[in-house]
């Protein structure tokens, strides 16, 4: 029963593509001239010469159908502009924009945000300043230290813990060059080598405490740039009231907006 169903639509098939051909020729040597049969052989030809082309190329046809598909529509920036202070390599400030994105409505997480672009690379910021050659230099990462942070909405006041160890590691990750000066020839030539040694050691400290004064006065600085709810910053080193040695920067000062 199935067989000759098929057998019967193979010989349907058969005849309407005989007749086809048949109108065809006809139309061809101009025996027959039926503007019905030309109009419907046009048009089904261009409508699967059409699809051909579309299929040919990975398209899908249908897409036509879908407004604007073809025209690439502006995406919607949901980045905000945030304000950044950054070094210029002479333990001076510089003000750059960035946009970031942030959360809505979620102070703590926009805090942990935006201080963790301090460290980022600034080379593609907007750094508002007068001066030329200007060569931004990367801050250590000054998130990592921080083991919580809370905001005092009744004082306005943000506190923030550090935890000294992992200040102490950051500030030894910091790669600076010490050249050597003519006094320094000289004393090589005066003292040991374990002596001139020390002297370098001691040089590098200071000039590592300097950079983390620096990251410390931009995290201040942003921090009331971008946050106008806060108007005085708190520092704990470990839970307590502290400074650190060698360290310009009083952590233990309540800071204030200016």
């Amino acid at each position: 029963m199935l067989w000759q169903k098929i057998k019967s639509i193979y010989r349907a098939s058969i005849d309407f593509c005989k007749n086809l051909l048949s109108k065809i020729f006809s139309e061809a040597v101009g025996e027959t001239k039926s503007n019905k049969f030309r109009f419907f052989f046009i048009s089904s030809s261009a409508g699967i010469l059409f699809f051909i082309i579309f299929i040919l190329v990975g398209k899908n046809p249908f897409s036509l159908l879908v407004p604007f598909y073809f025209y690439d529509l502006p995406s919607i920036d949901k980045r905000t502009e945030i304000t950044l202070f950054i070094s210029d390599g002479k333990n001076n400030l510089l003000k750059s924009k960035r946009k970031v994105l942030l959360a809505e409505n979620d102070l703590r997480r926009n805090l942990n945000i935006i201080i963790g672009e301090l460290s980022q690379a600034p080379y593609e910021d907007v750094i508002e300043t007068t001066e030329e050659n200007v060569f931004p230099k990367k801050l250590p990462n000054i998130r990592n230290p921080i083991l919580i942070s809370w905001f005092l909405e009744s004082e306005k006041k943000l506190i923030i813990d550090l935890d000294e160890e992992v200040i102490q590691k950051e500030i030894s990750n910091i790669r600076i060059r010490v050249d050597a000066n003519d006094d320094d020839l000289d004393e090589k030539q005066k003292k040991e080598e374990e002596e001139l040694e020390k002297k370098r050691y001691a040089e590098l400290q200071v000039a590592k405490m300097k950079i983390l004064n620096t990251t410390l006065q931009a995290l201040e600085k942003t921090i009331f740039a971008n946050f106008p709810s806060i108007e005085s910053i708190e520092f704990k080193i470990n839970g307590h009231s502290k400074e650190l040695a060698g360290l310009e920067y009083k952590l233990s000062e309540i800071k204030k907006r200016n």
